[in-house]
């Protein structure tokens, strides 16, 4: 059996196999009825197809960038859709790298948040960060899957906050000191590996 972050309780666990993707998938969420929770540490935590560099048959697909220069807001998704985002104010970017659109083992989730009164998006792997909902965000879903570790072929994607856009900023670029382009950002940390 293959082991899976479940968002919910933060348990790992293993559960039934189901055709998506990614060949070697395997998740349940509580309501289907999993079996087999198991804590976060062990072979079967830290096992990833990804430490073998076996990913042949692993589903990439692009991380969009859009930006609403109304309400200062960066949005991330992995359904491209620029007339659609157009009409809510969004313009087209650039791809931030590859990720991965379903689960995999050694993977963790994108958990997407907005706040309404702030126009920010932000993006986190941190489930305790903001769970189901905090500091007037809302719980939006699953924006795709990240690495949380380095491995061969993939770069950083950094994380940046801007007080005087209230805006939460992700790339590739790496800015230790933080930049300014219009508004400037404040550098966070690391959200995940990407392909490039």
């Amino acid at each position: 059996m293959k082991t899976v972050y479940a968002p919910s309780d933060g348990c790992w666990f293993t559960g039934y196999p189901r055709i998506q993707y990614i060949k070697r998938f395997q998740v349940c969420t509580e309501r289907e009825g999993c079996s087999g929770w198991a804590t976060p540490t062990g072979p079967s935590a830290s096992a990833s197809v990804f430490d073998n560099e076996q990913t042949s048959d692993i589903s990439l697909t692009p991380l969009w960038r859009y930006w609403n220069d109304s309400n200062l807001d960066h949005y991330y998704t992995i359904n491209r859709n620029d007339a659609g985002f157009a009409f809510f104010g969004y313009s087209f970017e650039v791809s931030e790298g590859s990720i991965l659109r379903n689960a995999e083992e050694g993977t963790f989730p994108i958990y997407q948040y907005w706040n309404e009164s702030l126009g920010d998006h932000f993006y986190t792997t941190n489930w305790s960060e903001l769970g189901g909902g905090a500091l007037n965000y809302t719980y939006e879903g699953i924006a795709g899957h990240i690495l949380p570790k380095q491995y061969a072929g993939t770069v950083p994607l950094h994380r940046y906050w801007s007080e005087s856009a209230g805006d939460h900023y992700y790339t590739k670029a790496y800015h230790p000191n933080g930049f300014c382009y219009g508004q400037c950002w404040a550098y966070e940390g690391v959200l995940g590996y990407v392909y490039p």
